[in-house]
């Protein structure tokens, strides 16, 4: 296992850097689902990244914005220009259900405190709640913070509905993501777009657009 830094440091900048992340933990989610195992915590704290070529020179385990000789600040690509590979992690409150067993499970103790059924002291499914926690996370982390990712509402509105009947599975949510993706994927503009912060201006977006486009050209110029 390599060294993993976590998921969203540094931050994300681009629609197709967040759609790449939603691709990546939905098939996650769907392949630990399939084997019958439920996370039961995957918050973004639980979501790590082999960052290897993000960041070529590597950093200190111990504080992850130095270099790894801890002598000079971390040196890092455009995310969007290499291979980032996302790993869930902390399997601590997983459960595997044997096939022919119930899968409902008691007592969620996960970070996430807006789950519906951990607050309902009653058997649950850990498979709707996981796909509720993954449906908050890209809320909490993207939704709320950033614009241009308005694609992605309808899909982590149903992943977050109150009733887990109403909610899809995780294969479901994936086929769902995929063709919102394919969405982005007709227009290479708006999959190469900064994502920009909610309370940010127009002025102050085009600004940032320029300044971005610079710095990703010089960036690929002595890369």
């Amino acid at each position: 296992m390599p060294l993993l830094r976590p998921c969203n440091h540094p931050k994300f900048e681009t629609v197709a850097e967040v759609l790449d992340f939603m691709q990546q933990v939905l098939q996650g989610l769907n392949l630990i689902h399939d084997n019958r195992v439920s996370h039961e915590d995957c918050v973004a704290a639980n979501i790590m990244m082999d960052a290897k070529y993000l960041c070529p020179h590597g950093w200190h385990p111990i504080d992850n914005e130095k270099n790894r000789n801890f002598v000079g600040n971390l040196y890092y690509k455009n995310r969007s220009d290499v291979e980032v590979v996302y790993y869930f992690i902390d399997f601590g409150l997983s459960t595997l259900h044997p096939k022919g067993q119930t899968r409902f499970v008691t007592g969620g103790t996960g970070r996430d405190k807006e789950v519906p059924e951990f607050k309902l002291e009653i058997p649950y499914d850990p498979f709707k709640a996981d796909v509720f926690i993954l449906g908050h996370m890209s809320q909490t982390e993207f939704l709320t913070k950033y614009r241009r990712l308005e694609n992605l509402e309808p899909l982590t509105r149903l992943m977050t509905a109150q009733s887990p009947d109403e909610r899809p599975t995780a294969e479901d949510a994936l086929k769902s993501f995929e063709r919102i993706r394919n969405i982005f994927i007709f227009s290479a503009s708006s999959r190469a777009q900064q994502i920009r912060a909610i309370d940010e201006s127009d002025a102050e977006s085009v600004a940032k657009d320029v300044a971005f486009a610079t710095r990703h050209s010089i960036n690929h110029i002595w890369s």
